[in-house]
């Protein structure tokens, strides 16, 4: 994977950091959906919602999910377990000519990447 820093955001970097924020958000909607939906009509449309939301979905012994690119850019990036499922889940942001960096999540927001992640086949 890419070395990132974990600075706080740049001021030169800040649309990269709101940007981030902004799919974070959007993430933790169409999770939300899914959760409510599980056992219930709508919960295939809440999983087609989330595997057609990322720009890109790559994989190797790590996965890599590009959310947006260009300047600002965002992506998840993760560990896979023995099992090709998402065993880590981080958010990082970059704008043009700055280096990836995570943004700082909360518990909870792991758990929402953990999630949105795991609907992807990473076989």
């Amino acid at each position: 994977m890419t070395t990132v820093t974990n600075a706080s955001a740049p001021v030169h970097a800040e649309r990269a950091y709101h940007q981030a924020l902004s799919q974070l958000r959007s993430i933790e909607d169409m999770v939300e959906r899914l959760r409510c939906r599980e056992g219930c009509d709508g919960e295939d449309d809440a999983r087609e919602e989330i595997i057609e939301d990322p720009l890109s979905v790559e994989t190797h012994t790590t996965y890599e999910i590009i959310l947006s690119w260009g300047g600002p850019a965002v992506r998840i990036v993760g560990d896979l377990d023995q099992y090709n499922q998402p065993a880590t889940a981080e958010l990082q942001y970059q704008d043009w000519y700055t280096p990836w960096t995570n943004y700082p999540l909360k518990d909870a927001e792991t758990d929402v990447l953990m999630t949105y992640a795991s609907e992807f086949c990473f076989a």
